[in-house]
């Protein structure tokens, strides 16, 4: 988000029109994830649903495995 932008309604805007838009397709779940230290934008998202949800997100790059042996790890 540009800085100029935050606190215009812009990101709020966006969320809510998404989760019309899940509503019209019967979709039951939006999910997103964000940095853990961007506060600007867990406040928003904690003012529109209340809470975290208790989970952490992690990501695998492909071609990248890490292992319990580390002659195997090939980062």
């Amino acid at each position: 988000m540009d800085e100029a932008l935050r606190g215009s309604g812009i990101g709020r805007s966006l969320i809510l029109e998404v989760h019309r838009r899940c509503g019209e397709n019967d979709w039951r779940l939006l999910l997103w994830q964000t940095a853990e230290d961007n506060t600007a934008a867990r406040r928003l998202y904690d003012d529109l649903t209340g809470e975290t949800n208790g989970f952490v997100g992690y990501q695998m790059d492909i071609g990248k495995r890490r292992s319990s042996d580390p002659s195997e790890n090939t980062q």
